[in-house]
């Protein structure tokens, strides 16, 4: 195994951002001329794209603004030095040979295998290297080794790209436990006059999904059937058993995006269909001047009046005791879920220590890391590999 290994995650540098981080990156691979530098996913922000671009010009469009990244990525490379790109949710398009094409040419990468991509996970003696999305459903894919496909996509990456950057919406990124309330707030606050219309596209998309997820289990089940046949060689290629591959998927948990039920309640339309049940019993209760009591009241009036007390009265206790049980139905979103899921890989493949990014949230423990993330917040964390096989973490200094 090469000494040391550079491990980061979670840049998401974009045509339109990152250009810090880019600076950033460029500093610290100049740092480490020696390392083999493994990016552990969620590197480019393809999400940001329309569906329709090609995976190998997104990939073009998200890299050519950072040029003090690429002269540094191509130094390294002609110096000797190895770039290894595990996919994350946000660029898992870079699975596509198209995209590695493109991703070498950009690099000016003098061989093919100076520059990788490996599907999933990586294997380092006793280093176990996955983006991690495999194990957030919010974010999950039908199988890890499914083709790149935008239609299958997982809800936040789904969302990323058919909702929060055609809206410049930026400021909803990642905000795994954004309510409908916080929602609200945010849009008025951010664009005033025009939240009513950011809102409409948010519903639009939303009701969207909805339908797909209705009408596509079958599909999806297709794929999963489909990428069961390929953990044979992807077995072979990592070391790890197929039948652990196979238990590692079967106990990820479900996408939500896959489910309608699910996906109604990770959106929280229940609780916004009890606040207009709320909302339009009163504006019945007042529109019909029931709230000041009158004795000549039409037998319909009075009708609609107690339909009205029903639906404000079920409305409400159904919000109450919704909001007491699970204000944030994400919690602490997919950081939690990470390190339980941490233990369960490294139970069943015998990994020493597991690294994983995409929870934005920094974790250590005897067997796991998570590297945070290296585009968001101050700290700017990674984590250098050294003889002894450990990964540790440090943070960056300008």
């Amino acid at each position: 195994m090469p000494s040391p290994l550079l491990l980061l995650s979670d840049t998401h540098l974009s045509k339109s951002y990152g250009h810090a981080t880019g600076e950033a990156m460029a500093t610290l691979i100049d740092r480490h001329p020696n390392a083999e530098i493994i990016f552990v996913g969620d590197i480019l922000d393809l999400s940001l794209e329309p569906a329709a671009t090609q995976t190998g010009e997104a990939v073009r469009a998200a890299l050519s603004p950072h040029k003090s990244l690429r002269a540094s990525l191509r130094q390294h490379l002609r110096a000797g030095g190895r770039l290894t790109w595990i996919p994350g949710n946000h660029d898992a398009g870079l699975a596509c040979e198209d995209a590695q094409e493109v991703l070498r040419q950009e690099l000016s990468a003098p061989a093919q295998d100076s520059v990788n991509v490996e599907q999933w996970f990586s294997r380092r003696g006793e280093l176990h290297l996955e983006h991690g999305h495999l194990f957030d459903r919010d974010c999950r894919t039908p199988h890890p080794l499914a083709e790149f496909d935008p239609r299958t996509e997982g809800l936040g990456t789904a969302l990323m790209r058919r909702f929060v950057a055609p809206n410049d919406a930026l400021v909803f990124a990642h905000a795994h436990t954004t309510t409908p309330t916080s929602g609200l707030w945010t849009a008025f606050a951010r664009w005033g006059l025009r939240a009513p219309v950011i809102i409409y596209n948010y519903f639009h998309t939303a009701f969207l999904l909805l339908n797909e997820a209705r009408q596509n289990p079958k599909r999806f089940e297709e794929i999963r059937r489909q990428m069961d046949s390929s953990l044979k060689e992807h077995a072979q290629n990592t070391g790890v058993p197929e039948e652990l591959l196979s238990t590692l998927v079967q106990r990820a948990p479900s996408p939500t995006h896959q489910n309608f039920s699910s996906l109604f309640f990770r959106l929280y339309f229940d609780r916004i269909f009890s606040g207009l049940a709320v909302a339009a019993g009163i504006g019945v209760l007042i529109s019909k001047g029931i709230l000041h009591s009158t004795e000549d009241q039409t037998t319909f009036v009075s009708h609609l009046s107690n339909a009205a007390l029903l639906a404000a009265g079920v409305g409400g206790a159904y919000l109450t005791q919704s909001l007491l049980r699970e204000p944030a139905r994400y919690g602490q979103g997919p950081a939690d879920a990470l390190e339980t899921s941490a233990g369960l890989v490294q139970n069943h493949t015998q990994a020493g220590q597991i690294i994983f990014g995409h929870s934005h949230v920094e974790c250590q423990t005897p067997h796991y890391l998570n590297l945070g993330s290296f585009g968001y917040g101050a700290t700017r964390p990674y984590a250098l590999v050294d003889a002894s096989g450990r990964a540790t973490p440090f943070h960056f200094n300008a």
